[in-house]
Parts: structure tokens; C-alpha cells; sequence
């Protein structure tokens, strides 16, 4: 297997190119060819097959590219089509390399382990885990980010208007509407070609918003819209960002702002996702109003698992913030509880430290039988379990309160304790 040039290199290779006189344009090419789907009559899922060519790019080499392309001031100039035709080919070429590159020490390590008859090492690690963390798919789909927004920083609205001059209600009302303008300008672009018989001289208008357009095609007052585009502006020259590792600023503040008074969104899934995420760390900055940020993000985690795990398994069978009890003591606590025949589901939202997102965990607690048992809770990012001596048994229900009954112990009744975001009423389990 021969060995490719280090990604250092090509990256170089990469920052040079995206400095071209010109290259914005490159990109808005490549952000057409592959995000959008081109149809004639109904959908069909051949339309689709291109989305999941090995040729076409994906939106964290995108972003990538975005990334390197502002570490110098933004170059507009219209070049000659097959300059712009070179960019893109050359493009291609190098993000091709690169993803050689960082595939190489997993097949690497395997090839070399088979060839001397050993047992191939674990690729999983180190490495090895570069290239899929890179190429991996994507945490949400971009509606999802849209749509959760107004939910997950509804409680903090106050906040941001005072702080940032808008709502997460008003943001997701901008942030679409500069996607659906993406989309019937991309349209118009590729009418005028099929009228012309020609491709256009440039993608790039597709991709280039003015704040009035914006504003009145939201119904928006023009001063939120100028303070949305403020907080999701790129300023500076992403000098941090070195190797796709490092955290790239273009991936919070995706606007690009133009010398003509204009900023430049090349995809949809880059501004929700921003609006999505940027937030957060806007409110974790201010460390006075840190805690009621952080209990906010907890409220929306629970109903949000609660309400899914309902749709699911039914509304009977979900329970939130449990408190499970043996006499006096809590010996286990839980966010949302699943009871479902013998099988019970927990999860709880566990918190890191603080420069991380809290990381989250469904915990599987599987009761077998009627002896005794234990709850085991998994969590994530940690290789210990704590194990909770809980017994197995049922819940009964009435007027007064809910009890859960030990297998182990029948004479008994220790109180499950409940403080519910909606009533889910307990259900009478039978042993």
C-alpha cells in the first residue's frame, strides 16, 4: 500500500489554493453540484443516487474548504470559466488525497499485521479514528436544527433578545427564510441556463444575501435582521484552524460578509446547525446567568426524551424525574423512566465539565425476573458502572401516592417519588 503525502501537506496545498484570486466562486460551484437534487416531473430515488456518490463532496470538507478560503480577505473577482473549472478539479484532487491520507494508518496497521501473520491491532483508536470521525455522518438532519430551536432556547428568549437583539423564535423565522430564498434563487439561475443553453458564468448569486431582501421576505423588522447576521457573522482570519481537527469558526458563524455591503451562506445546514449550537456558549459566557442557562438546557432535554420516549412506547409508560427509594434513602434517580412489560429503560443527563456539552446516556435496566436484582447505570464516557442495589418488583397506585413493591421484600412499600413535567399516571405493573 503506497503511502500518501501527510496531511499537512496537502492542507497546505489546500490553503494556497482556497487563496486564489477568485475561488469563492469554485465553491459556489461545488456547493451546487453537490447539494442539490435536479428533478423533471415527480421525484424519483435515481434523482437522489448522485447524494451518495464517492465523487461528491460532504459538508465537513465544505466547510473545510470555507475555512481555509477566509484565512485571507475574500477575493470576488469573476475568473475565466475554465480558471473556475481548475479550482473545482484541483479541489476535488486534494480532498480526494486528503481522505487517502487520513485512512492510511487504519489499512495501514491491518495490511502490515496480515503480511507478518499476526493478529491485526484494533483500528479503532488513535489514529485510525481520524477518518471516520471526519466522514461520518451527520448528528441531525438540518430541519431538525431548525425546528428545535424555538424549543431548546424558547426559556431564554428574554436573554437573547437583550443580549444578542433577537429571539430563537425570530432566528429560525431569518435563518429560513435565507434558505428558502438559497432555494428559489438556485432555481431561477438554473431556468435562465436551460434558457440560454448555457451554464451561468456563476453560481455565486444563489448563495449571496443583502439585509433588505432578507428582511422583507421574513416580515422581520430590519434592525433583528442586522442583529441575527451581527451574531452569526464572520469576522477574523480562522488563524486557529490548522488541521481538520481544530475547531473552525466559519462552523459557528457561517455568514461571510462581502465588500458589498452582502454576506454569503453557502448551505442550509450550515446556518441551522450554528443556530442551533452557538447559543449555548453565548449564554455560558455570561457566568451570572450560567446556572439558569444550564437548567434550561436540562428542562429541554427531559421533556424533549419524555415526549419521544411517549410517542414510542405510550404515555402510560413513561415517567420523569424518579426518585427510587429504599426507606428514607434515594438509591437511584432518573430523568425519564420507560416501564415496559419486564423491561425498563432510564435515562439520565449527565454533566462534564464545563468547557463540554453535557453528555447524555439511555441506560437499559432489564428485570428478568422477581428476585433481586440491581440497576445499572451506564455512563457514558467513563469505563467504570456504578451499580445501585434496587430491588425488582412492581408499582401499584392510589389516591394518595405511588408505591413500588420489592420482589425481595413483599411486606414492605418503599414510595416512588415523582416530580412529572406532564401526568403520566403510573399503571399497576403485575409480577
Amino acid at each position: 500500500m503506497e503511502k500518501p503525502r501527510e496531511e499537512s501537506q496537502i492542507l497546505e496545498d489546500l490553503t494556497t489554493l482556497a487563496g486564489s484570486p477568485g475561488y469563492v466562486h469554485a465553491v459556489a460551484h461545488i456547493c451546487h453540484r453537490d447539494n442539490v437534487i435536479h428533478i423533471k416531473g415527480k421525484l424519483k430515488p435515481s434523482d437522489m443516487d448522485r447524494l451518495f456518490s464517492r465523487e461528491r463532496l460532504i459538508r465537513t470538507e465544505l466547510t473545510t474548504l470555507i475555512g481555509l478560503m477566509v484565512k485571507k480577505p475574500l477575493d470576488l473577482s469573476q475568473q475565466p470559466t475554465d480558471v473556475t473549472e481548475g479550482y473545482v478539479k484541483r479541489t476535488d484532487a486534494l480532498l480526494q488525497e486528503l481522505h487517502n491520507s487520513m485512512s492510511y494508518p487504519m489499512f495501514a496497521s491491518m495490511f502490515d499485521a496480515v503480511k507478518a501473520g499476526a493478529t491485526p491491532p484494533n483500528p479503532w483508536h488513535g489514529p485510525g479514528m481520524r477518518e471516520p470521525i471526519f466522514y461520518g455522518t451527520e448528528s441531525a438532519y438540518a430541519f431538525q436544527y431548525r425546528d428545535l430551536v424555538p424549543e431548546k432556547y424558547g426559556a431564554d428568549d428574554a436573554w437573547m433578545l437583550k443580549n444578542k437583539g433577537f429571539t430563537s423564535g425570530q432566528a429560525r423565522t431569518i435563518a429560513k427564510t435565507m434558505c428558502a430564498l438559497m432555494d428559489e434563487k438556485g432555481t431561477r439561475l438554473l431556468a435562465d441556463t436551460r434558457t440560454a443553453i448555457a451554464p451561468p458564468v456563476t453560481w455565486l448569486p444563489a448563495f449571496e444575501f443583502s439585509l433588505d431582501e432578507v428582511a422583507f421576505h421574513s416580515g422581520v423588522e430590519k434592525d433583528i435582521v442586522e442583529a441575527f447576521f451581527r451574531a452569526f457573522l464572520f469576522t477574523g482570519d480562522n488563524s486557529g484552524f490548522k488541521e481538520v481537527g481544530d475547531f473552525n469558526e466559519v462552523a459557528a458563524r457561517p455568514l461571510l460578509p462581502t465588500d458589498r455591503g452582502t454576506v454569503l451562506l453557502f448551505s442550509h445546514y450550515a446556518i441551522y446547525e450554528a443556530l442551533y449550537e452557538s447559543p449555548f456558549f453565548w449564554m455560558w459566557d455570561d457566568k451570572a446567568y450560567r446556572p439558569t442557562a444550564a437548567k434550561h438546557r436540562g428542562v429541554f432535554t427531559e421533556q424533549f426524551a419524555a415526549r419521544r420516549l411517549a410517542g414510542v412506547f405510550g404515555h402510560e409508560h413513561v415517567y420523569a424525574n424518579v426518585n427510587l427509594h429504599r426507606g428514607k434513602d434515594i438509591v437511584g434517580e432518573a430523568d425519564v423512566l420507560v416501564i415496559y412489560g419486564d423491561r425498563s429503560f432510564c435515562r439520565r443527563r449527565l454533566r462534564s465539565s464545563p468547557s463540554l456539552r453535557a453528555r447524555e446516556t439511555i441506560t437499559s435496566l432489564k428485570p428478568t425476573s422477581l428476585l433481586p436484582s440491581k440497576i445499572r447505570m451506564i455512563k457514558a464516557g467513563h469505563a467504570r458502572t456504578n451499580c445501585l442495589p434496587v430491588d425488582v418488583g412492581w408499582w401499584t397506585t392510589t389516591r394518595k401516592k405511588s408505591c413500588f413493591h420489592p420482589a425481595s421484600k413483599r411486606s414492605s412499600c418503599s414510595a416512588l417519588c415523582r416530580n412529572t413535567i406532564r401526568h403520566w399516571p403510573f399503571r399497576q405493573a403485575s409480577p
